[in-house]
């Protein structure tokens, strides 16, 4: 396959099992709407926040992914990222290794570098693609494949005009047990997106329900919620208006991964 062709793979998927599980994004003051969830995406640099981190150590979880913010531009440290593990309790755990933007080497080495700093942990790890060009990404999932136990595809591919489900396809098919790995899809900017990763992924993240209420969009007829500012997380009261309106959309988008 050549790079032209890897944004139209959009076939012949390797089946995942019956469910995606979503990871919902929440703002604090929304959190009820989520409290029946058995998922979580922790993002490490709002863990100070004694409501944000008491919300998520009160419960054992099925699957919980705890994100390492270098997508938002924080600096988490890698003894931060540890340690949280260590507070959450999880059938299933990965931290998300640390990243270099767009660069496969810089990745690659700082993925490894995490493995030997914490040879010895109690979750797993999962390193997220990054390449210059789409064709760099079997490589570096070859890299990987027998150090870490999952892989996410991030948000900026599908931005790009990457085809997030045909590059996931394409890597199953030609790196030896990499359909054997879980993966993620980091973030969310279209419903439409999800008939297509549903096959591919085991799970995936977005605050889209959130951030569509507070601009006031229903996802029942706003499938794309891209470019406006997203929900600020740590706000903790919002209008029962716009509330009502996020748990309108939560069911949306769940009706789009039955």
């Amino acid at each position: 396959m050549n790079a032209n062709s890897l944004g139209i793979v959009l076939c012949m998927y390797t089946f995942r099992g019956d469910r995606m599980y979503y990871m919902p994004i929440s703002p604090i003051g929304m959190m009820d709407l989520i409290d029946d969830f058995d998922t979580a995406f922790i993002l490490a640099h709002l863990w100070a926040h004694e409501k944000y981190r008491r919300f998520y150590t009160n419960r054992c979880w099925e699957i919980v992914i705890v994100d390492n913010g270098v997508y938002e531009g924080a600096s988490v440290s890698w003894s931060t990222l540890h340690e949280i593990a260590r507070e959450i309790s999880a059938e299933r755990l990965f931290v998300v290794a640390p990243e270099v933007m767009h660069r496969s080497q810089e990745t690659i080495l700082a993925v490894k570098d995490y493995l030997r700093e914490y040879p010895v942990r109690d979750y797993e790890v999962m390193a997220v693609l990054q390449a210059e060009t789409p064709v760099l990404l079997k490589e570096f999932v070859e890299e990987l494949v027998d150090d870490v136990t999952a892989f996410a595809i991030p948000i900026w591919m599908y931005r790009k005009g990457w085809c997030r489900a045909g590059l996931c396809e394409w890597l199953m098919d030609e790196v030896e047990d990499a359909v054997n790995k879980y993966w993620h899809a980091l973030g969310l900017d279209t419903l439409l997106e999800l008939p297509d990763l549903r096959h591919l992924v085991d799970s995936f993240d977005t605050s889209m329900p959130f951030t569509a209420a507070v601009h006031g969009m229903s996802l029942e007829t706003n499938l794309i919620v891209r470019g406006k500012r997203r929900v600020n997380l740590l706000a903790e009261e919002f209008p029962p208006h716009v509330v009502e309106l996020a748990r309108k959309n939560l069911e949306t988008l769940m009706r789009w991964i039955e």
